[in-house]
C-alpha cells in the first residue's frame, strides 16, 4: 500500500486508550535511551514499505515521516500518543558482556613455512623455518560495521513483561505487532524474546502523562499545552522526539520520563518481603 494511502487509512481510524503487554520469556537488554512504542511500530511498517531498500536505515537522507495507527499530540513538533516501555511483574536486574574480537594481532601477516631436512648423527630430521611476509589482502574495518571490534558492558532485565500505553487503534496496532518477535537490543543474539502480545482497551489515557503526574514519553517543552505535569515532575533533557530516535536532527529541548524503564507496579517478591515484615514474630512453634 503506497504510504500516503496508509497514512489516509490510520488517520480516519478510530482511536481509544491501549495497554500493550509484550510477554517475554527471554531477558530484555535495558536500552541507553527511552524506549518508545512509536519506534518499534515505525521499524514495522517502515519495513513493509521499504523491505526492499535495507540501505534506507543507515541513511538519514531517505528518512520519511512514517504514518502508525495512533493519535498525535502538539502544534509544530508533534508526538505520537505512545509511551515508553514498563516493566511488569516480576522482574531482576544484573549486568551481561558481549566482547568481540575478530583477528589476532597477527591479522596483517602471512605464514610462510619452509620444511627442509638436517643428517644429525646418522638419524634423518625434519628442518623447520617459519616467516611472516605482510598479506595484501584487503581487510574489513574493525572499528565500525558488521565486522567491528567491540567490548560491551550493558544492563539486562529478567522480567515477566514489558508494558506500553497508546492511544491508537486497536485492530490495526494488533496487526502490525504480530510481525514483533523480539524487542529491545541484541535481539539478534535472542534477547527480549517475545511469546505474545497483548492489546486490551482501559479507561485511562496514560499515552502522555502515566499515573504518578510523570511524563510518560519525550514530550517537546514547546508542547506543554493543556497537559499538567507538576514542577517537581518536570524533568528536562535534549532527546529526540519522533521516530528514528538515533537522528541527531530530532532532538529538541523536551519533558522526559522520571527514569528509563520504570516498574508498572511492585513485583510480587517486593509484596511478600513486605508481608513478611509485617508478620515478623506473629507466629511461634513448638
Amino acid at each position: 500500500m503506497p504510504i500516503k494511502a496508509l497514512e489516509e487509512k490510520y488517520s480516519l481510524s478510530t482511536k481509544e486508550n491501549l495497554k500493550i503487554t509484550f510477554t517475554l520469556i527471554s531477558p530484555f537488554v535495558i536500552p541507553k535511551h527511552y524506549y518508545h512504542l512509536d519506534a518499534i511500530l515505525t521499524d514495522v511498517v517502515a519495513n513493509r514499505l521499504f523491505a526492499h531498500d535495507r540501505g534506507r536505515w543507515s541513511d538519514t537522507s531517505k528518512h520519511v515521516d512514517i504514518p502508525l495507527p495512533l493519535s498525535r499530540y502538539g502544534e509544530n513538533q508533534k508526538v505520537w500518543q505512545a509511551s515508553i516501555a514498563y516493566v511488569s511483574g516480576i522482574s531482576s536486574e544484573y549486568k551481561s558482556i558481549w566482547t568481540r574480537r575478530m583477528f589476532n594481532k597477527y591479522e596483517p601477516y602471512r605464514a610462510n613455512v619452509l620444511l627442509g631436512t638436517d643428517i644429525v648423527g646418522g638419524d634423518k630430521r625434519v628442518k623447520r623455518e617459519m616467516t611472516l611476509e605482510k598479506s595484501f589482502v584487503p581487510m574489513n574495518d574493525r572499528s565500525r560495521g558488521a565486522y567491528r571490534n567491540y567490548f560491551e558492558r550493558n544492563d539486562v532485565i529478567q522480567a515477566q513483561g514489558v508494558v506500553f500505553f497508546a492511544h491508537g487503534n486497536k485492530k490495526q496496532l494488533e496487526n502490525l505487532l504480530q510481525d514483533v518477535h523480539f524487542i529491545g537490543k541484541k535481539r539478534g543474539n535472542g534477547f527480549g524474546q517475545v511469546s505474545s502480545v497483548l492489546v486490551e482497551s482501559i479507561p485511562e489515557d496514560y499515552s502522555l502523562i502515566d499515573k504518578e503526574g510523570y511524563p510518560s514519553r519525550v514530550i517537546p517543552v514547546s508542547e506543554l499545552g493543556a497537559l499538567k505535569i507538576d514542577e517537581d515532575k518536570k524533568n528536562i533533557s535534549l532527546h529526540a522526539y519522533i521516530p528514528p530516535y538515533s537522528n541527531p536532527k530530532n532532538r529538541v529541548i523536551s519533558y522526559v520520563p522520571k527514569i528509563n524503564l520504570p516498574a508498572l507496579e511492585p513485583g510480587i517478591e517486593d509484596i511478600e518481603d513486605e508481608f513478611d515484615e509485617d508478620m515478623e514474630g506473629e507466629f511461634y512453634f513448638d
